[in-house]
């Protein structure tokens, strides 16, 4: 009896697993239309294109919406790395293509201020040394009539002239001494003073005494000044003669009581 009851039992338990089986083939087979889609819905496939052995797999899941917020959230956060890693290899690129010589300055303010302090130290230490120097010219030269447009910028003539011309000479002189002096509204200014005359004789040795002989270079200036140049012109009462002469320049710092004296040759000739 007990026995019976068992096997009756035995038999409904196999019964009710051949029934519930997924995989009987009455139930096994997956509609056509069934899709299996993502978590997130950012893709859908039909499960025809799914590997049968991939439905026996162990672990056949698709990641559920946590842990794809969490990868989301980690990408997000790697966004400034990632676009500062771009920008830098943008600008690296970039950089190897300049030439060689050629850098980005910086125009911090401080870099600013210590170069004209450094400037300015230099110019003092200049100066420091042109009080130092004896008064005279650094170089002189006959120039074209009205060809001196600045320091250092003429037109160079020879020491012979057309009888009649106007006589130019160029004259850079250094180590003329500054007065310091104010404006009319206090503010301090440099004075230099420099008076030129000139003495023309002829190849004798006398004297001729029909030119302007005096020139004057009065300068007032906020800074001291070392770059000046004279142009000293001489004006004749009346045309040379023909032949060669001598010219002298005694040029006179006002401010120090130096001077110095340029002689030159001079060659007057025929307009032929």
């Amino acid at each position: 009896m007990f026995s019976s009851k068992i096997i009756f039992v035995l038999i409904i338990m196999l019964f009710s697993i051949f029934l519930l089986n997924p995989y009987n083939s009455s139930y096994g087979t997956f509609s056509k239309n069934q899709n299996l889609s993502s978590s997130n819905n950012l893709f859908s496939e039909s499960l025809s294109k799914v590997p049968p052995s991939a439905l026996y797999e162990s672990d056949t899941s698709v990641t559920d919406s946590n842990e794809t917020n969490v990868e989301a959230q980690t990408l997000q956060q790697d966004v400034p790395f990632i676009e500062n890693t771009i920008k830098t290899e943008i600008k690296d690129k970039t950089s190897s293509s300049l030439p060689m010589n050629m850098s980005f300055q910086n125009s911090d303010n401080n870099s600013t201020t210590q170069n004209l302090t450094s400037f300015q130290s230099l110019r003092e230490y200049y100066l420091s040394h042109w009080d130092k120097l004896s008064f005279q010219s650094s170089f002189n030269t006959f120039v074209e009539p009205n060809s001196t447009l600045g320091y250092g910028i003429f037109k160079k003539h020879s020491h012979e002239f057309v009888a009649g011309d106007p006589i130019y000479l160029y004259i850079e002189p250094i180590g003329f001494k500054h007065k310091a002096i104010k404006d009319e509204f206090g503010n301090n200014m440099y004075l230099t003073n420099i008076t030129t005359t000139i003495t023309l004789s002829d190849e004798k040795g006398n004297e001729i005494p029909s030119i302007e002989d005096v020139h004057s270079a009065i300068v007032k200036s906020y800074n001291k000044i070392t770059e000046l140049y004279l142009p000293i012109s001489i004006e004749l009462f009346s045309p040379l003669s023909p032949g060669n002469y001598y010219l002298e320049y005694d040029v006179v710092d006002n401010v120090s009581k130096e001077y110095f004296i340029i002689q030159k040759d001079l060659k007057i000739i025929n307009n032929s």
